[in-house]
């Protein structure tokens, strides 16, 4: 009877877990006269998140991302997070900001992790910015 209990327990938790993707995310900020211009961002994926991704991203199993492949990562993975300001708040005098479109998108694998790479550009004053990196449903 107790295994019946524990299979059942762990069958019904699986079925409402979810996994989560960690993000590293190295922003390369472009100030001019005290005007951020433009923000390069590098984001990293999880190991295991990169596993699953670089199986449907990289369908020609060649090692690496050609255009259609990118474009296929840009329009299925990246986009949608729009819906959540792509996990970055701009306050600009304590008014969050809707992120601004993003530009030249680029997804690569390296070391078995896929990145992305792309760049806002902006005009916000530096003193009264800021900018936050987080996911607010862990917050």
């Amino acid at each position: 009877m107790n295994k019946i209990l524990i299979t059942t327990l762990l069958i019904i938790n699986t079925i409402y877990a979810h996994p989560h993707t960690f993000i590293e995310v190295y922003p390369t900020i472009t100030v001019n006269k005290n005007i951020i211009t433009n923000i390069k961002f590098k984001w990293q994926l999880d190991e295991m998140t990169s596993s699953m991704l670089i199986m449907e991203f990289d369908a020609n199993a060649n090692g690496k991302i050609e255009q259609e492949e990118n474009d296929y990562a840009y329009d299925n993975y990246f986009l949608v997070l729009q819906d959540y300001n792509f996990y970055t708040d701009i306050t600009v005098n304590k008014k969050v900001q809707f992120f601004p479109a993003p530009k030249n998108f680029k997804a690569t694998i390296e070391n078995n992790k896929i990145c992305y790479y792309f760049d806002i550009q902006t005009k916000y004053n530096i003193q009264n910015t800021i900018i936050d990196f987080a996911d607010t449903d862990f917050l």
